[in-house]
């Protein structure tokens, strides 16, 4: 048995019908490799196949008592990583120990953010997650639908949740080592400072999904971070581990905590508690408030705003879709970059109906930051 894996065997996940059976890290086959326009590596085989076998990727995705498998990366603040060439003949896969830094780690290259991607995850292995619930960010999650559903993307999303769970250190340390070269490649001006998203798809898997990004962050000083998160209690357990210091997450990492529902910054007072459910059942309740009393911690919004609120522009109707090409709202200067600066609490308007939760006082505020940009 492969270390991390368990009651599933390597050859078991690529046989036909089978987890993985796509991959050839696996031994696996992937799908007739046509053009996209002809059914290739642009249809949906993957994701069809992981909506229809439900019982197939729990057991992936979860251990044999029904707990969700998470991240074993080391969580003390002084962790040093080691360089990838000192770990990279931990590397499980046999596939893997073919591969350079810059091939492991899996760089994702969104159109509508400034920089790169990093640890991208299928949605389907969140623990804390609402997608049933249309109120939610999870409820109207942009990963579950357009090109992530490609099988290219599903493939690199999988694949890089399969080795943060296998081999977090080596994966980690690929990271660190890739991360700042990748990121200066993806600017428009080599004025820019680079940046990285952590997890435009997915979100951290325990305490060591939190973790192991900060490390990569502490890691590249001249860089910005910017990790947006919904898994609540993993954030206060690994404040907890960590003494709740204000250093608990590198100064260059951005952590946005995703609000429940339509709560605001405004909500968030003593005593408001969020309560969610994990795999087994367990209750988990996190005191929001004291959560956010936290130096590195600021809140993010979905179609619900108030005046602690700082609204993407890339969401106002009208405006351009890329963060390059929308006025910063606090720096009145082009090239957004808010969700990625500590300090700033950022709400996201619904993409499909941007005004339709939006109260008459904040289409005020709308009106005179587009004043302020123009004039």
């Amino acid at each position: 048995m492969t270390v991390g894996l368990g009651h599933l065997l390597i050859k078991a996940l690529g046989d036909p019908d089978e987890m993985f059976w796509w991959d050839k890290r696996y031994g696996g086959t992937y799908p007739e490799g046509k053009a996209l326009s002809e059914g290739g590596s642009g249809s949906f085989d993957i994701m069809d196949w992981i909506i229809n076998n439900p019982d197939k990727v729990n057991a992936y995705i979860n251990n044999p008592d029904g707990s969700p498998r998470t991240i074993d990366f080391p969580l003390d603040i002084d962790y040093e990583l080691p360089e990838f060439s000192e770990v990279r003949a931990d590397l499980s896969n046999p596939y893997d120990l073919t591969l350079a830094a810059k091939k492991l780690a899996h760089h994702g290259e969104p159109s509508k953010m400034a920089g790169g991607s990093i640890m991208d995850t299928p949605p389907r292995a969140c623990i804390f997650s609402t997608p049933d619930n249309p109120n939610s960010a999870c409820g109207n999650c942009y990963a579950c639908k357009g090109n992530h559903r490609f099988n290219s993307k599903q493939t690199s999303m999988w694949r890089t949740l399969d080795r943060l769970l296998t081999d977090p250190i080596p994966l980690t340390a690929a990271y660190a080592d890739t991360v700042l070269p990748q990121a200066q490649l993806m600017r428009t001006s080599r004025r820019d400072k680079p940046v990285a998203r952590v997890n435009t798809s997915g979100d951290a898997l325990g305490m060591g999904g939190l973790a192991a990004p900060d490390a990569v962050a502490r890691l590249n000083p001249s860089m910005d971070f910017w990790l947006a998160t919904r898994q609540y209690p993993f954030v206060r357990d690994l404040l907890d581990v960590r003494g709740w210091d204000d250093d608990a997450f590198a100064q260059n990492m951005a952590v946005n905590v995703s609000l429940p529902g339509k709560m605001t910054p405004d909500d968030v007072v003593p005593g408001t508690e969020w309560k969610g459910r994990d795999p087994l059942g367990n209750m988990h309740t996190v005191d929001l408030y004291e959560l956010g009393q936290h130096p590195a911690i600021d809140w993010t919004t979905y179609d619900a705003f108030d005046n602690q609120t700082t609204i993407c522009p890339a969401t106002i109707p009208g405006n351009p879709r890329k963060c390059d090409e929308v006025y910063d709202p606090l720096t009145n200067t082009m090239k957004c970059r808010a969700c990625y600066r500590r300090g700033t609490n950022v709400g996201y308007m619904d993409h499909d109906d941007p005004l339709s939760q939006m109260p008459p006082t904040m289409l005020e505020i709308l009106w005179d930051n587009l004043k302020r940009r123009v004039g």
